[in-house]
């Protein structure tokens, strides 16, 4: 991905898929399951990714898979 595409604010689930580095299937799943934050834009169900949002879920992610979990006190 090129670094221009990964400074736009709103991300497509292609693109959010590929600065995750995960399939567009588990970033699907991952919605479905309330996992990830995301919006959607439209009636047709459109879904747009925050890049400041998908930040925040890797330091999350990265936090619980290495036993620290920023949410605890």
């Amino acid at each position: 991905m090129a670094p221009k595409e990964i400074e736009q604010k709103w991300l497509n689930t292609q693109q959010a898929a590929d600065y995750l580095g995960i399939s567009k299937s588990t970033l699907y799943h991952w919605v479905n399951d309330r996992k990830i934050e995301f919006h959607k834009l439209s009636m047709a169900g459109r879904l747009r990714f925050l890049k400041e949002d998908l930040d925040d879920h890797m330091v999350h992610w990265t936090d619980l898979r290495s036993g620290r979990s920023k949410w605890r006190a």
